[in-house]
């Protein structure tokens, strides 16, 4: 499933009707989330990744998305660094500590909990493991949180990386 990275608010009700289908279920969750966080309804978004942990064949990047999202919102209200770190934790161990995205979310949850230091070598992990996933930014974001992280600076952001939409 592909959604249109340029008008996430076009994919809403797309992804409603895809829901229909429960063969697709889990994964059009976690798109309709990715959508909705990007369109700037958060509250809604948090309800679908939540949803697809229980449908999605690959869990972790709900479990990513939503603990990015608690880790680097700008929004205090909304922002749950303990809980960021807690969904970043088992998105790592679901995926055996062997995918950038997933070790990218627990770097930006240890930095978001003031723990620079194990940031800093997840964020080393992360980056050596990136030339396994088919996203080519993804190693240079992760070189400047890194750089973020060794001045002790957490990150904030408020949408889904495109190559966390990447399957």
């Amino acid at each position: 499933m592909r959604i249109d990275g340029q008008n996430y608010r076009q994919n809403v009700p797309y992804l409603n009707e895809a829901l229909k289908h429960d063969e697709i279920k889990g994964e059009t969750l976690f798109y309709l989330g990715a959508s909705q966080q990007n369109s700037g309804n958060v509250q809604n978004a948090i309800v679908r990744y939540q949803e697809a942990l229980h449908f999605f064949s690959q869990r972790w990047r709900a479990l990513t998305a939503l603990s990015k999202l608690y880790s680097c919102h700008p929004d205090p209200i909304i922002r749950d660094p303990r809980k960021g770190l807690k969904l970043a934790k088992t998105a790592c161990v679901a995926t055996g500590f062997s995918l950038s995205p997933a070790l990218e979310a627990l770097a930006l949850a240890y930095a978001a909990n003031g723990r620079f230091d194990d940031a800093v070598q997840t964020s080393d992990r992360a980056i050596e493991l990136a030339p396994q996933f088919p996203a080519r930014e993804l190693e240079e974001k992760l070189r400047e949180r890194k750089r973020a992280f060794l001045r002790q600076n957490p990150v904030t952001e408020e949408f889904v990386d495109d190559y966390l939409l990447v399957q």
